[in-house]
């Protein structure tokens, strides 16, 4: 497991070099997340990251809840099959 210390994004990946797989995550995910967009998008751009890195499961731990309306924004920015699961400050995401 990796932590993301913005949204504390935590990754699994079953792959024979899993901590470089999710330090280089890590590190691609700092360069795309931004302060100037809404963190619905950033979500959606960390799902985009993930994907372009096969990963297939991960939990983005989150500063607060997300509401119904910013899942469906999330589920609205990323536009393919994707089942986003939160639980209190924790989304766990499945492709």
């Amino acid at each position: 497991y990796g932590v993301l210390p913005i949204f504390g994004v935590v990754t699994r990946k079953s792959a024979h070099n899993k901590l470089e797989t999710v330090d280089y995550f890590k590190e691609l995910a700092l360069q795309i997340i931004s302060t100037q967009v809404s963190d619905e998008m950033n979500i959606a751009r960390l799902l985009v990251l993930a994907e372009q890195q096969n990963i297939k499961h991960f939990t983005i731990q989150l500063p607060y809840s997300l509401s119904e309306h910013q899942i469906a924004l999330i589920y609205t920015e990323y536009r393919k099959p994707v089942s986003l699961h939160q639980e209190n400050d924790f989304l766990q995401v499945r492709f």
